[in-house]
């Protein structure tokens, strides 16, 4: 029920039923005061079907099957945000690890995510004060690794996004894979007009082992083949 204040300000008694209901829930009672039932209804269920997506992408951690509409996508990013500490309502992040964003046009081009990924040092690793940075993160890797198996390499079993340009992200990589495997001092790779991927392998001390392509008789697909075979 709505009743008018001594103080002239709007008060609404919800029921038990309505306050047991989880908090969008009681906002579309509150909804329902102001613009009808029917109208609440319809603007509830358009709500329910963006949690929806967001629930199945959080359950199933995959690339969904249908992709998202670009205003789901900013209402996911915009409620993510709001979970990492620089945008918590009344606080002032003035410690050194804190996010903060002078430009509005930045801030707004980011959707107010400042945080990053990782923590000293380790990539994977959990912002303490961004929980919102770090759930994309770790959607993020999921994701990529549900694509390299949808591209054919099913034996994957990790995979983490580099928050940097390709070469670079190559180069960190070849870098960790040399220390594994100190023997191993060439790299094969296809002739490909691309010079980030020569440069990457030379900044991680390594050889170039270029691999000449040929057309594959067999299935008209272009194949991989060394020149000695």
């Amino acid at each position: 029920a709505i009743s008018i204040l001594p103080n002239g300000r709007v008060h609404c008694n919800l029921t038990p039923d309505q306050r047991s209901r989880p908090m969008n829930e009681q906002n579309f009672s509150l909804v329902e005061s102001l613009i009808g039932k029917s109208y609440a209804d319809q603007a509830r269920q358009s709500r329910r079907a963006r949690e929806r997506l967001v629930r199945a992408l959080l359950a199933n951690r995959t690339l969904p099957e249908f992709g998202w509409d670009e205003l789901t996508m900013q209402l996911f990013l915009t409620e993510v945000a709001s979970m990492d500490s620089n945008n918590f309502i009344g606080n002032v992040g003035a410690g050194e690890r804190e996010g903060r964003v002078f430009s509005s046009a930045i801030r707004n081009r980011h959707f107010h995510l400042a945080h990053g990924v990782g923590r000293s040092g380790n990539i994977d690793a959990l912002q303490p004060k961004a929980a919102g940075s770090s759930l994309i993160s770790r959607i993020a890797a999921f994701l990529v690794l549900d694509a390299t198996k949808f591209a054919g390499l099913r034996a994957m079993k990790r995979a983490e996004v580099f928050p940097v340009a390709t070469g670079m992200a190559i180069a960190c990589c070849l870098i960790a894979l040399r220390q594994r495997c100190p023997s191993a001092t060439r790299v094969l790779m296809p002739r490909i007009d691309q010079k980030s991927c020569v440069k990457c392998v030379v900044t991680a001390g390594l050889e170039v082992l270029l691999v000449e392509n040929r057309i594959s008789d067999a299935d008209d697909s272009v194949g991989y083949v060394s020149q000695a075979g």
